[in-house]
C-alpha cells in the first residue's frame, strides 16, 4: 500500500516530457487560435502561462494525462491531439532502453514520433509511426522543473503499483 501512495504522489508532481535527451525541446500543450494543441517546442520559447508543460504519468502503462485532456493518436491519420472521450484516450506502454532513452508504445505498434516543423504554431507536430527506434521516437522524463529523474526507478515503481 505504501508503494502505491508513493507512486501516486510521484506521478503527481510535475512531470516534463522532452525528445531525446539533449532537452531542447518539451512535449506542451500550446494554446492557439485554433484550440488547444500538443507539439513539441524547445525551452528557449516557452512562455509561462501560455504553455501546460506537466504531464501525469500514471505507470508503465499510461495515459499522458494534462489539466486540459488527454494526449491522444488518431490511428486513421497518424495525428496526435488532446481528448478528453473515453474512447479516444490512448494508452502507452513507456518503453527503454539501457542509455535511458524512453519511447512511447500504443498497442498497435506505434510510437509518438517527433513530426515535421509547425509552421504556424511554432515547434514540432506529433504523430504515431510504426515503433522503429529513430531518434525522433525517443524521449526522456523529468521532474523538479529540469531535473532528469531515474527513469527505471520510476519505471520500476509503477510496475509495483499495478
Amino acid at each position: 500500500m505504501l508503494n502505491l501512495l508513493f507512486v501516486s504522489f510521484l506521478f503527481a508532481q510535475v512531470i516534463k516530457v522532452r525528445q531525446g535527451m539533449n532537452e531542447e525541446l518539451n512535449l506542451t500543450v500550446i494554446k492557439t487560435d485554433k484550440g488547444l494543441k500538443v507539439r513539441l517546442i524547445p525551452k528557449e520559447g516557452m512562455i509561462q502561462g501560455f504553455y501546460i508543460n506537466s504531464f501525469e504519468i500514471t505507470g508503465k502503462r499510461t495515459r499522458l494525462n494534462t489539466k486540459y485532456g488527454f494526449v491522444c493518436g488518431n490511428f486513421l491519420n497518424d495525428k496526435i491531439t488532446l481528448c478528453k472521450h473515453q474512447a479516444w484516450k490512448t494508452k502507452f506502454t513507456i518503453e527503454s532502453d539501457s542509455a535511458g532513452s524512453i519511447w512511447f508504445k500504443t498497442d498497435k505498434g506505434k510510437c509518438l514520433t517527433k513530426g515535421e516543423s509547425d509552421e504556424r504554431y511554432g515547434g514540432f507536430k506529433l504523430r504515431l509511426k510504426t515503433c522503429d527506434g529513430a531518434k525522433e521516437q525517443m524521449f526522456s522524463l523529468n521532474v523538479d522543473d529540469m531535473k532528469p529523474c531515474d527513469h527505471l526507478e520510476i519505471l520500476n515503481l509503477a510496475e509495483n503499483s499495478n
